[in-house]
């Protein structure tokens, strides 16, 4: 049976270092990093998928005219500074507080459907779900309606996420994917990514 949920990118940052937003990086010669990112959740089957960018991010992808699905929202994070849980407070907003949500960091394309799909499998089981590479936890994290609560009930904007998922009840699921603990933040990352 496959599990409803909601889809959250995390994509407000300045990409400073990368010097040009994330998300219009191209993954292949169709495809940007949000759109990829965006098609395998879609193709995971969620219900609604959420892109959460910085007021820049937001007018230039607008500019850019990338194919989305309906489902598809942009989030505006009206302050990038105060880091991913903000970010993710954002997100969650527009999305169904009585479904899990998987949510992952731009900087990351390599999400795949049928990972999602295996992690919200294992929802019923634990607070939240992270796949793991020989032990190291990566990407997408999906969350139960329990933490997604938490989150936003949260006034602590300046969270660190990682410390504050520490508090729930976490699963593993091992994957023999080093790719799930990418994160591609420089040119030099991305050329040896996509050489």
């Amino acid at each position: 049976m496959l599990n409803k949920f909601s889809a959250v990118i995390l994509a407000a940052g300045y990409s400073g270092r990368m010097g040009a937003p994330k998300w219009s990086l191209m993954f292949d010669e169709n495809s940007t990093f949000a759109e990829k990112i965006v098609d395998e959740f879609a193709l995971a089957g969620a219900e609604k998928i959420v892109l959460v960018l910085n007021e820049s991010g937001k007018e230039q992808f607008e500019k850019k005219g990338c194919q989305m699905p309906e489902n598809f929202q942009i989030a505006l994070n009206d302050n990038p500074d105060l880091g991913r849980f903000y970010s993710l407070q954002k997100g969650l907003k527009l999305c169904n507080p009585e479904l899990p949500v998987c949510f992952t960091n731009i900087d990351n394309p390599f999400i795949n459907a049928e990972l999602v799909k295996s992690l919200l499998s294992y929802i019923d089981s634990a607070d939240y779900i992270t796949p793991s590479y020989h032990g190291k936890g990566g990407h997408p994290v999906c969350i139960s309606t329990k933490v997604f609560h938490s989150v936003i009930e949260s006034d602590q904007y300046e969270t660190n996420l990682k410390k504050f998922l520490l508090e729930f009840k976490m699963e593993k699921l091992e994957v023999e994917d080093n790719k799930i603990l990418l994160n591609i933040n420089t040119q030099t990352d991305y050329q040896k990514v996509f050489n």
